[in-house]
């Protein structure tokens, strides 16, 4: 019966085997056994007392959907088995009220589980709230704890679901491999379970659509964040995605908006502050970005983002050696790097200040090495071997990052469906040399960026008449 309302009330929507498991079984884990058994039961509930009033349609690897038939036309009144057919009318006639009453008993269900939430269940929510805007790992995982207690105490908190399905979205930057995919199952589970109990859960809509990944999948991208911000303008994650996403593809001047009216919204979103300063900085408004990035070091002194910016922001604007200083004071810095990511930093600005050989080559150096130790440090390599104008081994990393080409560098990087790859940085201060070079358009056009721009109509910053070129470094 549980799974029988479920299905009716979701109006002919896709259910999944995930929500049905949380919704029927309490999220126990069940084999796959248990659920077929309990949709056939289904089926032959529609077969024998509904008269195929309804049926089930099984959508592969996603779940369920019930599709609720018209009566049919009254033959009875021509059939000479006049008194079988109207046995056969009368029970389609019962089976649509018995669906239209678990129709109504599901509107019913649902306007009681609108109720508000229990206050110990509130309570975590609000603290998960504060802890997920933060843009920290640890701050992501205390949300979800926070969360999954919060629907342990509260199973029908919409709202609580559909901010898990967010979290859940935030540790999918961080994984990778078979991780990816797992993730990406609970993103759909928690958000499922928050739609269920309220279809315009702006939350859970906006995870669902944020799991696939940006890159190669710009196009898609652009088009499904505009016609959702059409539907939740002031939901902020979707308003700063949509923003990042301008930055991938190089249009920083349109980044600037979105993160403005998230700083308005709320002053304590370190990464909103972070974002637009970076698109302040690389669209040439170099005076603000750094009236931005001041303030918010300020606020958030060691917050990795921020701190990081504020470092890149000096040795990039002709102060390499403030840079210096400002990396070497140990106790100020943010926990969690290693030394060996502060001593790149400091001989990238060591080599910057200086000009010689010896400390190019240091920079150079280090940065490859760092390069070797994954693709998450390509980028950073990348723009260190930029400014010091080694451009060869720069572009041998971007294909090894990208195009899963290996390199003498190091070896191809792999690539799966759910993949975070970002391009913001081609697009950098710290990459100009990069992009003067004729291998950056043939780059571009191979990992889709061409094609993205292409179907939008678009056009990256640094190719539009009147793009300011980067800050004079000494």
């Amino acid at each position: 019966m549980q799974v029988l309302v479920v299905l009716a009330q979701a109006g002919g929507v896709v259910v999944s085997r995930h929500a049905l498991i949380e919704r029927c079984w309490d999220g126990r884990i069940v084999g796959e056994n248990a659920i077929n058994r309990v949709i056939s039961l289904v089926r032959a509930l529609g077969a024998d007392i509904g008269a195929n009033a309804f049926e089930l349609e099984t959508i592969t690897k996603v779940g369920y959907r019930m599709i609720v038939k018209g009566a049919p036309a009254p033959a009875w009144a021509a059939s000479p088995s006049a008194t079988k057919d109207r046995r056969a009318r009368r029970r389609v006639v019962l089976a649509g009220g018995a669906i239209a009453m678990i129709g109504a008993a599901g509107l019913g269900w649902y306007s009681l589980r609108r109720r508000p939430p229990s206050r110990a269940a509130r309570e975590l929510y609000d603290k998960a709230l504060l802890a997920q805007r933060q843009g920290l790992p640890e701050q992501t995982s205390q949300s979800v704890g926070f969360l999954r207690e919060a629907v342990r105490i509260d199973p029908e908190f919409a709202g609580a679901w559909g901010a898990l399905a967010l979290s859940y979205r935030h540790q999918l930057e961080g994984a990778s491999g078979a991780d990816q995919a797992t993730v990406a199952g609970w993103i759909t589970a928690a958000a499922d379970r928050a739609l269920s109990l309220d279809p315009d859960n702006a939350d859970a809509q906006v995870a669902r659509i944020l799991i696939k990944p940006h890159y190669r999948n710009w196009t898609s991208a652009d088009a499904a964040y505009r016609e959702m911000l059409k539907r939740y303008p002031d939901h902020w994650l979707l308003r700063g995605t949509f923003g990042r996403l301008m930055q991938e593809v190089g249009r920083w001047r349109e980044a600037i908006p979105p993160f403005r009216a998230n700083v308005a919204a709320d002053p304590f979103l370190p990464v909103s502050r972070y974002f637009l300063a970076q698109g302040l900085w690389n669209s040439g408004q170099w005076q603000e970005a750094e009236t931005i990035i001041e303030g918010a070091f300020t606020r958030w002194p060691t917050h990795p983002m921020i701190w990081l910016q504020r470092f890149d922001f000096l040795a990039n604007t002709g102060r390499p050696a403030a840079a210096i200083a400002f990396a070497s004071n140990a106790p100020d810095r943010p926990l969690g790097p290693p030394e060996a990511f502060f001593t790149n930093l400091i001989a990238m600005a060591q080599a910057l200040e200086s000009g010689a050989t010896a400390d190019i080559e240091k920079a150079v150096a280090l940065a490859l090495t760092s390069a070797r130790s994954g693709p998450d440090s390509i980028p950073r390599a990348v723009q260190t071997l930029a400014l010091m104008g080694r451009l060869d081994p720069a572009f041998g990393l971007l294909d090894s990052y990208f195009l899963q080409k290996a390199s003498a560098d190091t070896r191809a990087a792999e690539i799966g469906p759910l993949t975070r790859r970002i391009t913001n940085f081609l697009f950098s201060q710290s990459t100009a040399r990069l992009r003067d070079d004729p291998r950056f358009a043939v780059l571009t056009e191979a990992i889709g960026l061409e094609a993205y721009w292409r179907a939008t109509r678009s056009a990256p910053d640094y190719r539009r008449a009147g793009a300011q070129g980067p800050a004079p470094r000494s």
